[in-house]
């Protein structure tokens, strides 16, 4: 879920805008999946889209609607996301990747009064580096680098994983 938007009294002009606005809160664009059951009668930018989810109770019909039949002077601001939080072992110049399942990454996710991220909430998080998910394990990048892999998600063939943690799990 988001954690915030900006108010509509300082509209976005452009993805790039907004980004920079939820850049400067140390947040990131949520992407649409993310604000789905997120009732905010406010059209705002999102990473991979533009619009509003309503609950249908004053502010449109129920579900998500397509920010593209408004002007970008219309768009409220940015949907407001958590960055994703890579959690290696704990212990220094010890292996990173110490999670042998998906339960014990979570539990560790835990320990920071977090939980496990979902494939949809690491898009856009470009980090090269093995996590276990709620609904995958391995990890996000946005362009190919070195021996990394991508672009888009590259799965994980290990055993014993990280774990990408978030605020909330979306």
């Amino acid at each position: 879920m988001p954690d915030g938007a900006n108010p509509p009294a300082n509209p976005c002009l452009s993805r790039e805008e907004a980004q920079d606005a939820c850049e400067t809160k140390g947040l990131t664009l949520c992407s649409k999946s993310a604000i789905t059951n997120f009732p905010l009668c406010s059209v705002g930018w999102l990473s991979d889209d533009r619009g509003l989810w309503s609950d249908g109770n004053g502010c449109g019909t129920a579900g998500f609607t397509d920010g593209a039949s408004f002007t970008n002077e219309m768009i409220g601001g940015a949907y407001c996301c958590g960055r994703p939080f890579y959690m290696p072992n704990p212990v220094p110049r010890v292996a990173d990747y110490i999670y042998g399942s998906r339960e014990d990454a979570q539990s560790a996710c835990e320990t920071k009064g977090m939980g496990l991220c979902s494939l949809e909430h690491i898009k856009g998080y470009h980090h090269c580096a093995w996590g276990w998910l709620t609904d995958d394990v391995g990890y996000w990048m946005n362009y190919r680098a070195g021996q990394c892999g991508g672009p888009g998600f590259v799965r994980s063939w290990r055993t014993t994983n990280a774990a990408f943690c978030c605020a909330a799990p979306p």
